[in-house]
C-alpha cells in the first residue's frame, strides 16, 4: 500500500513480507514513483536479498543497559546521587534476571 501521511512530502509504503510488517519512506513526492518504489522493493525481498533491510543483532538487554541506558542516565543525573543510585540498583537487578540474557528483540510484552 502507497499511501502519504497528512502534512508530510514523501509517500509511504506499507505491506506485509513473511509475516513481517515492512513500512518505509520512499523519499518521493509523486504518487506514481512512489508505486515503482514499492515494486522495487518487494522484488528485492522476493528472492531474499534483503540488502537494506538486514537487521543488525539486538543486544542483550544486560548489555544495552550497561553500556548504552546506564552511561546516559549517569550523565543525566551527575547532581541527583538518589537518583541515580536508584537508576544503578534497576540494572543491577535487572542483569541478574532471566530478562538480562534476552536479547531486545525478543522481550515483548
Amino acid at each position: 500500500m502507497v499511501y502519504k501521511p497528512k502534512g508530510r512530502r514523501f509517500y509511504k509504503v506499507k505491506f506485509k513480507f513473511q509475516g513481517q510488517t515492512i513500512h518505509r519512506s520512499t523519499q518521493a513526492t509523486n504518487a506514481k514513483t512512489a508505486h515503482s518504489i514499492e515494486g522495487q522493493i518487494r522484488a528485492e525481498l522476493a528472492p531474499g536479498n534483503w540488502g537494506i533491510f538486514e537487521k543488525k543483532s539486538a543486544p542483550t538487554l544486560a548489555d544495552f543497559l550497561k553500556h548504552d541506558f546506564l552511561p546516559y542516565r549517569e550523565s543525566k543525573f551527575q547532581t541527583t546521587p538518589k537518583t541515580l543510585a536508584y537508576y544503578r540498583d534497576g540494572v543491577k537487578r535487572l542483569t541478574k534476571s532471566e530478562l538480562g540474557s534476552l536479547r531486545l528483540d525478543q522481550i515483548t510484552d
